[in-house]
């Protein structure tokens, strides 16, 4: 009766996405907006900005965050601003993140992640 009317649980606000904890995992990110210039401690860097990221592996969530890396914002970008994108985190020779591309049956899962959270 209620089940319309409870919400998913979040992470407290200051928990971030961070991409050594979710190395090896399937992430589907929801990319509303790329951020040009972000300043950072180490200076300025572009990022994209995900309503969204759900680890489909442990199904963690993480919303309203940003993520950075030249190899991330270059492939998360393409889904700016209404398209989800998928792929396994892993990290090129040189250390570098990026998103590896899924299986068939990887987006199925993902699909069926998608329709739970509308139904």
């Amino acid at each position: 009766m209620f089940h319309d009317m409870l919400m998913s649980a979040r992470l407290p606000a200051d928990d971030r996405w961070v991409p050594a904890e979710n190395e090896g995992a399937l992430i589907l990110f929801y990319p509303t907006e790329l951020k040009e210039a972000v300043a950072t401690s180490y200076g300025t860097s572009d990022a994209v900005l995900c309503k969204k990221i759900v680890n489909l592996d442990t199904g963690v969530t993480y919303e309203d965050t940003l993520v950075f890396g030249a190899g991330l914002v270059v492939n998360i970008r393409e889904g700016i601003p209404d398209r989800m994108v998928l792929g396994r985190l892993g990290k090129t020779a040189r250390g570098a993140w990026v998103l590896l591309a899924h299986t068939e049956e990887e987006a199925q899962l993902a699909d069926r992640h998608t329709l739970e959270e509308i139904a």
